[in-house]
């Protein structure tokens, strides 16, 4: 009696690439860039400044003009598509663990404690600095930097021996490449810090307040660490 070899075939799992909560931030962040990009090429450059002013993080608009949804709504806009490539490769590459390590609930709380607690910061040093609202408290401030830094704290903290690769390119008599295994603690650490050194000149820079997300996110983390300890995630 013969037998023909059985094939085995793999079929990739999409699904586990995209967690719940990670799908409807990016879903979200990439909608509102499109309605920024329609607003600039059909209504002009006016018309936008408008949409950043009202909807962008302006120390001044909230203390004086009472615009308190600012600190949450700025955190979907973003300066360029750049701007927003970066901020979305980093919430999918270090967010998706964490969702499935907190659940979708805890790790939405999460993300919008360290995100508005960042814009908080922003407005509290801004308005200590300029208590006249007419230079750095006019500068608006926009992008999700701040609850991207609160995720890559929370990587560091529920996960410091994962491994991240990091890839350097130099331009210096040709151009070389290399790539190094760190922890995801240590690089954690270094885009933190340079959070930290950019708040200190929030005063006169215009994108602040991602350092601000340290304070916030160091205790969001350690308050959801305690009500639901980390499992083992699920890699898909």
């Amino acid at each position: 009696m013969g037998s023909s070899p059985r094939s085995y075939g793999y079929r990739f799992n999409w699904g586990g690439m995209l967690t719940p909560a990670i799908k409807i931030l990016l879903i979200a962040n990439t909608a509102v860039f499109l309605v920024q990009t329609l607003v600039q090429l059909i209504l002009g450059p006016q018309a936008h400044r408008w949409l950043i002013e009202w909807f962008g993080l302006m120390p001044r608009g909230v203390t004086h003009g009472l615009r308190v949804w600012q600190p949450f709504t700025y955190l979907f806009l973003h300066g360029g598509l750049m701007h927003l490539l970066i901020n979305m490769l980093v919430l999918w590459m270090f967010g998706r663990d964490l969702e499935q390590t907190w659940g979708r609930r805890r790790f939405y709380a999460y993300y919008f404690v360290t995100g508005v607690g960042a814009g908080v910061v922003n407005i509290i040093v801004k308005t200590i600095a300029d208590p006249a609202g007419l230079g750095s408290a006019l500068q608006p401030t926009i992008g999700a930097s701040g609850a991207i830094y609160g995720v890559l704290l929370a990587a560091a903290v529920v996960f410091p021996d994962r491994q991240v690769w990091l890839m350097a390119r130099w331009e210096r008599l040709g151009t070389t490449s290399a790539t190094s295994p760190t922890s995801a603690a240590c690089w954690s650490v270094t885009c933190t810090c340079a959070a930290d050194r950019s708040s200190i000149a929030c005063a006169t820079a215009s994108r602040t307040g991602s350092g601000g997300a340290c304070a916030a996110s160091l205790k969001s983390t350690y308050a959801i660490t305690r009500i639901s300890p980390p499992r083992a995630p699920i890699t898909g």
